[in-house]
């Protein structure tokens, strides 16, 4: 279970825009793989890095296209890690210790797209609700 010392050693982390870090230090107090997959999109490592990388291009070229502003890949990234920060905070003062589930990572993910008015492009969102044709259409 994460104390508040830990939570403010991951802030610092994310302060400092090392959004990898995070994660990997989330997964160390918590023992989330879903932060370990994180930790690997963030840093667009791995299958599931190099995945994540290319769709966020396609959508991102879809939501031009669709005349919509996209931020940069990596800034997006810190406004999603910063979400999730936000979500083990809640969680915390909530008594739930800071630990997130799956889905409430996912829910924060998808509440990092909407903020930037990408909600209907959410992968984590079409993913949440089990919408293939979504994830289809950006392959």
């Amino acid at each position: 279970m994460s104390t508040v010392e830990e939570n403010l050693a991951i802030l610092q982390q994310l302060l400092a825009n090392n959004r990898t870090l995070y994660y990997l230090e989330y997964s160390a107090l918590t023992g989330s793989d879903q932060a370990n997959e994180q930790a690997m999109i963030s840093n667009f490592s791995g299958a599931i890095g190099g995945a994540a990388l290319w769709a966020n291009y396609r959508v991102a070229e879809e939501a031009s296209s669709a005349g919509l502003t996209v931020l940069p890949i990596k800034d997006f990234s810190i406004v999603v890690a910063n979400f999730h920060f936000a979500a083990v905070q809640k969680s915390q003062m909530e008594g739930g210790g800071g630990i997130l589930t799956d889905l409430q990572a996912a829910e924060a993910a998808h509440d990092a797209w909407v903020s930037v008015g990408l909600g209907d492009y959410s992968i984590p969102g079409a993913a949440r609700r089990g919408d293939t044709h979504f994830c289809l259409k950006i392959l």
